[in-house]
């Protein structure tokens, strides 16, 4: 049975779009390094994950070459529509850190990139049974656990391997990343009538240890980042389940929540690199601008839309 278009997932991806932002423009870091700390590296983790497994929901809907084939499309098209808009910020490396950027992404389209590798695998793993599906999401996403860890808290001896290592796409990635959470929206979509019980304990308990995560973290590494957390993999399916259960009506069409999502994801770092060198503000002044600004800005990109297909 084909997923219903759920209202409080359009609202629930706004809201990830705007702590995307709140996370890149460092919001509260000149107000509490704490605070700050806590948000950027402890709950505003659970965006991409959670946007992640919204895609390997709706992913779950599709079921024939033509229709995946389809998708790969729009997701290709679309990386490399946003890779061209933002390639003067980009383009001017050596060789191979230009191909890793091409490769991997720039900044924040990784996730484009990651969601179109994810889903040229979790394609030809749908019919995979529940426990094999379970064991292939918790292994690479443990081993990517392990190297983020190692990243932050080891240095490894061979200078080539650190160099390596300490890259961002190491972990930052279809494999460790992509594949495990958007596999995750999968299996959920999979077994959805069979999750009666609401998870408000699980994901209360699965946050608190999230910032708990956090905050050892920002004790111990001299407010070092974390692209994945150990508690990621309690806190996000559990939150997207409770979402999923949570029934609520509105007035308004949220297809145009969703998409304004889409757009301030993808365009919020052109008004963010503009106000950064044209203006002396402050990082929660400047978040709370940019979220301004790129609010408007999608205004104009979701118009541009209804003419440019993929732009979105």
């Amino acid at each position: 049975m084909i997923a219903k278009r759920n209202n409080l997932i359009d609202i629930s991806k706004f809201i990830l779009a705007i702590m995307v932002v709140a996370a890149h423009t460092d919001f509260f870091i000149d107000i509490n390094k704490l605070i700050w700390y806590l948000l950027k590296n402890g709950l505003f983790r659970i965006t991409v994950p959670i946007f992640l497994m919204i895609n390997g929901y709706y992913f779950f809907n599709i079921n024939t070459k033509q229709h995946y084939i389809k998708w790969l499309k729009r997701v290709l098209i679309l990386y490399l529509i946003w890779m061209a808009i933002y390639f003067k910020y980009w383009h001017k490396q050596d060789t191979i850190t230009f191909f890793e950027l091409f490769t991997f992404g720039w900044h924040h389209l990784w996730y484009l990139a990651a969601l179109l590798c994810s889903g040229l695998v979790l394609y030809f793993l749908k019919k995979a049974s529940n426990k094999r599906l379970t064991a292939i999401i918790l292994t690479l996403f443990l081993l990517g656990v392990f190297i983020q860890y190692i990243k932050v808290y080891i240095n490894v001896d061979i200078e080539f391997l650190n160099n390596i290592i300490k890259k961002p796409y190491v972990v930052r990635n279809f494999i460790f990343f992509g594949l495990p959470f958007m596999a995750t929206g999968l299996l959920i979509r999979r077994n959805q009538e069979k999750l009666t019980k609401k998870t408000t304990v699980i994901t209360i308990i699965g946050f608190i240890l999230l910032f708990i995560e956090s905050y050892i973290n920002y004790k111990l590494t001299t407010n070092k980042g974390f692209d994945i957390l150990f508690t990621q993999i309690i806190v996000c399916p559990s939150l997207f389940i409770l979402i999923l259960q949570t029934k609520i009506n509105t007035k308004f069409n949220t297809k145009t929540i969703s998409l304004y999502s889409s757009a301030i994801y993808f365009s919020h770092t052109i008004p963010w690199i503009y106000i950064v060198m044209h203006y002396q503000f402050t990082n929660t002044t400047i978040s709370i601008i940019t979220v301004l600004a790129t609010i408007a800005l999608s205004y104009i990109l979701i118009q541009l839309n209804k003419k440019i297909k993929y732009l979105l």
